[in-house]
């Protein structure tokens, strides 16, 4: 007979799993109609409109490691920096490659 822990753990899952699935089903029937709603009242305003052929925008999860445009910043500020070394150690090379050429 299968384990009595290992099934109540799988059943408590499911139940879980199944309401979280009930609740975003409601979500999404809501969405629908809200969406339907807002096609109608645009086309109150412009009649030649056409709803389906607006693209859908697409939403970013947020990172949880940097704050918005953190990230972005912090590699623009390395890349920065990173010509600023470049830049000092070509004119150090400028300088000796000078330096034995006058010698």
């Amino acid at each position: 007979m299968a384990e009595l822990h290992v099934i109540c753990a799988l059943r408590d899952k499911r139940s879980e799993l199944a309401g979280m699935m009930n609740r975003l089903e409601q979500q999404l029937a809501q969405n629908r109609a809200s969406l339907a709603h807002l096609d109608a009242t645009m086309q109150l305003f412009d009649p030649d409109i056409r709803p389906d052929q607006i693209r859908p925008r697409q939403q970013r999860q947020r990172n949880a490691w940097f704050r918005p445009g953190e990230c972005l910043r912090l590699i623009h500020d390395v890349l920065r920096d990173a010509r600023k070394r470049k830049r000092t150690a070509a004119s150090r090379d400028g300088d000796f490659c000078r330096m034995l050429v006058c010698s």
